[in-house]
């Protein structure tokens, strides 16, 4: 693999390996950000700390020792997990996630825990739509807000 860097000419390698180690260093939300590789092709020879990008870190991939590894290495020695071999993921994001645009779900969503929201609407469930509240005086009012 060739890179550019300044106007010269920077080689690297992509390889496969297994993970050797996780490292103990971690992200904002407690999640390793590096990992050691042994090369498949010269077994022993360990590498450099790689990083592991985000999409790997956590359950997302549950990367853990064994694992089979795309990886690239550059010449100054930094280096990236790229993919799992398998390219498996467990369809978990365990951290925080925050959307800035709209979310369309096409299937069901099951929430465990609390659930805030700053409003709500729906078409379908009349009760939260249009229900009303019986005042003590006989009166009735719709939904305030």
């Amino acid at each position: 693999m060739i890179g550019f860097y300044k106007g010269e000419v920077m080689a690297g390698t992509i390889d496969k390996g297994f993970i050797s180690r996780i490292l103990p260093g971690t992200d904002w939300n407690g999640l390793p950000m590096q990992a050691t590789v042994n090369p498949a092709t010269d077994s022993g020879a360990i590498t450099s700390a790689l990083t592991i990008p985000w999409y790997l870190r956590g359950k997302m991939a549950d990367l853990k020792v064994g694992d089979s590894v795309a990886y690239a290495v550059f010449d100054d020695g930094t280096g990236i997990i790229i993919d799992r071999m398998d390219g498996e993921w467990t369809g978990v994001i365990d951290y925080p996630t925050r959307t800035t645009g709209d979310v369309q779900n096409d299937k069901n969503v099951t929430t465990i825990g609390k659930t805030t929201t700053q409003d709500v609407s729906t078409g379908s469930i009349g009760s939260l739509n249009g229900h009303t509240h019986t005042c003590p005086d006989g009166e009735t009012s719709g939904p305030n807000g």
